[in-house]
């Protein structure tokens, strides 16, 4: 039974990638759906940092189809050097006190988990926010979580993570034509 919700989170989150680098908001509604899902899985895994981030992203989903919905045309853009510092500057210091907390309460791979959580959470608005160099997050995060679930045997899970980094480089060989055409135009 649990291999089989595991099996559907997966399949969410990995329509959820594809429609992402398609630009499509509807990327949202599956994020939401894989993220409720592995946020009792995470829970179950005593994996609490990425129950944390399933709660985040939940949220996340909701913020991200919103904003995607404001505007008829996505547009890629580029952040600001005072955005990208700041952003990296907060997910660091995340990563480091989730790190704490997660070993003060026996959670599973604590500085593991923080370091995917924290990039996952800043991987998200990047993406909300349309920001291009959110696919080279997203291919570290997939990367280090196929890793932390690798350590809890939820190879279905690893699966989609290996599955997703790949979908990285293509979603970044995507929104990057997209902007040169957005450039040109």
């Amino acid at each position: 039974m649990l291999l089989t919700i595991e099996w559907a989170a997966a399949a969410f989150g990995l329509w959820g990638v594809f429609l992402g680098f398609r630009q499509r908001r509807e990327t949202w509604l599956a994020w939401l759906a894989s993220s409720l899902i592995y946020l009792l899985l995470t829970w179950h895994w005593a994996l609490y940092g990425q129950s944390m981030v399933m709660l985040a992203f939940s949220l996340t989903a909701v913020w991200g189809y919103r904003q995607w919905s404001q505007s008829q045309r996505l547009e890629v853009v580029r952040p600001t050097v005072r955005f990208v510092w700041g952003s990296l500057l907060v997910g660091a210091g995340l990563a480091w006190v989730l790190a704490e907390a997660l070993a003060a309460i026996g959670g599973a791979a604590a500085l593991l988990d923080s370091v995917v959580a924290a990039g996952s959470l800043l991987a998200m608005v990047w993406t909300a926010r349309r920001h291009r160099a959110c696919w080279g997050i997203w291919l570290a995060v997939n990367l280090l979580s196929a890793w932390l679930y690798a350590g809890q045997g939820a190879w279905p899970t690893v699966l989609l993570y290996l599955v997703q980094a790949g979908l990285s480089v293509a979603g970044f060989a995507r929104w990057t034509a997209h902007a040169r055409v957005q450039e040109a135009s």
